[in-house]
């Protein structure tokens, strides 16, 4: 089953409420360590989206949600560190356009056939 949505200003009127946290990432070489922190999503756009249900056996089934053209904006904190010798920080901003995601839900059960 397959189902394509027409219509997504109600729903992108909800997602441009959300303030979406992302949690703290650290990377770092025998070089340079960095690091960003306090890193939010905002602005959250839909403008294609595709729903789909699928029985994979009888003890399971897959809804899953994609979108080939997601938009948001990211805010961030970054810092950076080179050896002993000072380093340097600041603020970022990072909009991703059109971007894909996909988001699978398998439901399971002892046997969808009976209940």
């Amino acid at each position: 089953m397959h189902r394509q949505l027409q219509d997504y200003q109600a729903l992108n009127a909800i997602l441009s409420q959300i303030i979406l946290p992302v949690s703290d990432h650290t990377t770092g070489n025998a070089l340079v360590d960095i690091e960003l922190t306090q890193i939010s999503c905002t602005n959250i756009q839909i403008q294609n989206l595709h729903v789909d249900h699928a029985k994979l056996s009888n003890t399971t089934q897959r809804l899953s949600i994609q979108s080939s053209d997601f938009d948001l904006d990211c805010t961030y904190r970054w810092s950076y560190q080179v050896g002993f010798l000072d380093g340097g920080s600041g603020v970022g901003l990072a909009g991703f356009r059109q971007s894909q995601m996909q988001i699978d839900f398998d439901f399971t059960s002892p046997d969808f056939e009976e209940y």
